[in-house]
């Protein structure tokens, strides 16, 4: 087997129809055919969670050559030869004019990203359908709770400035927020806890034992994110309750400790799986971390709700890709030789996160790790649509059967 990762440490878009979506079943929790409306959308603001960074893969392949087993949506299907073994690729597929080759400046918003997956939206007991070419992104890898308010990051518009642009041009009946993580320097952390795994037992360190996040802070940073689309829904002319405004948490990318498909012990989880961390670390990222920022996004969203200037919904991720992470159990694997991108390894036995694509021969953007693939996006729009069309404020979504 050729190993895609080393052993050292170191740093076109496809079309959406516009076409209108006809009346279709609101879904099991709805009130009848959802309403015609060609006005009708939905945004999605915040960071990479919801961008759609990642959305490049579909599972991963340990092989930097042609089609990656299948995984790369980037890839040119006329380019390849028989084995897909040598193909080209075009990123710009997945991501539009979004994608930085750099690897700096890329937004990333994939065009299989969460908020696509919305299809209906309940909103004072009627559901209106959502036409595919009004479910809108301007979500922003790395954006922080600065980048909804103000203008500079990445080059962007603040992203309620785009958001008052949509709400005046369109009907906007669901805003959905994912935001906070970058804030308390998340992907740092997680790179720090690869980077002790990959430095070996004796020169490595367990992060878990060196970082604290201000989860608080983070929360109050969030709380100004929220009242300023607030802010903006309402200087656009719509009522508080003419919409719904929906924060949502983050779903744990890894298991816990003891529930990685490769032993500690060794490079494995790096070589062959890409995901370099040390049991106690894992287990308190899957444990801890990931579930203080969930706690934290839910109590505030139900403060908000209580300030009569609305409801701010909640979406309860952390679960939401439980079984599917990156170096899960089998029988969820990576692809392997022999298949393509006409024969992927099945959506039900493979991983949902994007694992870290290596140093000594690079797959992919660095940025991509531990992302929600294109299985994760389509996982995570589906929890959003449980959401979207019940009249209730809070979904948390469970684990997958």
């Amino acid at each position: 087997m050729r190993v895609l990762f080393g052993a050292t440490a170191g740093g076109a878009v496809l079309a959406l129809t516009a076409a209108l979506l006809g009346p279709s079943a609101a879904g099991a929790h709805g009130t009848g055919r959802a309403a015609v409306d060609a006005d009708s959308a939905v945004i999605a603001l915040g960071d990479s969670f919801i961008s759609g960074e990642a959305g490049r893969w579909r599972g991963n392949g340990n092989t930097p050559d042609g089609s990656a087993y299948g995984t790369d949506l980037a890839t040119i299907p006329s380019s390849c030869d028989e084995t897909e073994e040598s193909c080209a690729n075009d990123p710009h597929r997945v991501y539009g004019d979004t994608y930085d080759p750099a690897g700096k400046n890329g937004c990333d918003r994939s065009v299989w990203s969460e908020i696509t997956y919305a299809e209906s939206v309940k909103v004072g007991g009627v559901d209106y359908a959502i036409p595919k070419a009004n479910r809108l992104n301007a979500a922003c890898s790395g954006a922080t709770t600065e980048a909804v308010v103000k203008d500079g990051f990445k080059g962007e518009k603040a992203q309620t400035t785009t958001l008052r642009q949509h709400a005046a041009s369109k009907k906007v009946r669901m805003v959905v927020l994912s935001i906070g993580g970058n804030d308390i320097g998340f992907g740092a952390i997680i790179a720090d806890c690869m980077k002790g795994f990959m430095e070996g037992s004796i020169f490595g360190w367990h992060c878990h034992e060196y970082h604290d996040p201000d989860i608080d802070g983070m929360k109050e940073r969030v709380r100004g994110a929220v009242r300023a689309i607030r802010s903006t829904m309402k200087t656009a002319g719509y009522a508080k309750d003419s919409y719904r405004l929906v924060l949502q948490s983050y779903p744990a990318p890894i298991p816990r400790g003891g529930e990685f498909r490769y032993q500690e012990s060794g490079y494995d989880r790096y070589t062959y799986g890409g995901c370099p961390f040390w049991d106690d670390d894992a287990t308190w990222a899957h444990d801890t971390l990931v579930p203080k920022i969930a706690d934290a996004l839910r109590d505030l969203a139900t403060e908000e709700s209580k300030t009569g200037e609305g409801d701010v919904g909640f979406l309860d991720l952390r679960r939401a890709l439980a079984g599917h992470e990156a170096c899960a159990k089998a029988p969820v694997g990576q692809s392997v030789p022999g298949n393509t991108l006409s024969n992927p390894r099945s959506e039900a036995t493979s991983e949902w996160v994007r694992y870290y694509g290596g140093w000594v021969e690079p797959q992919g953007q660095e940025q991509e790790t531990l992302h929600p693939n294109f299985y994760g996006q389509k996982r995570l729009g589906a929890c959003l649509n449980q959401l979207a069309t019940r009249a209730d404020r809070v979904y948390s979504c469970p684990q997958p059967s």
